[in-house]
């Protein structure tokens, strides 16, 4: 579950880079699983998924995707 490949990526770093968030819940949901591994590039699952979604708003046409994915995570009512 937590092997990685030759360049340190685990099943849940490739779920989160890739968007397959029903993959990634499963993989969170498993006993034992490190969520904090770093890759060889020094990215860890977290980082991932930031890169897809800016990767995703990038491919909508967002204009400022840092502005939007900023807004996005931010939290509400603060």
């Amino acid at each position: 579950m937590n092997k990685a490949s030759d360049y340190g990526i685990t099943p849940l770093g490739a779920a989160a880079t890739n968007g397959h968030d029903s993959c990634v819940e499963l993989l969170l949901a498993a006993p034992g699983i490190h969520v904090n591994h770093v890759n060889d590039s020094g990215e860890n699952a977290l980082l991932g998924a930031c890169s897809h979604v800016m990767d995703s708003l990038r491919q909508v046409g967002s204009g400022d995707s840092t502005r939007t994915f900023v807004r996005l995570l931010w939290p509400r009512g603060g």
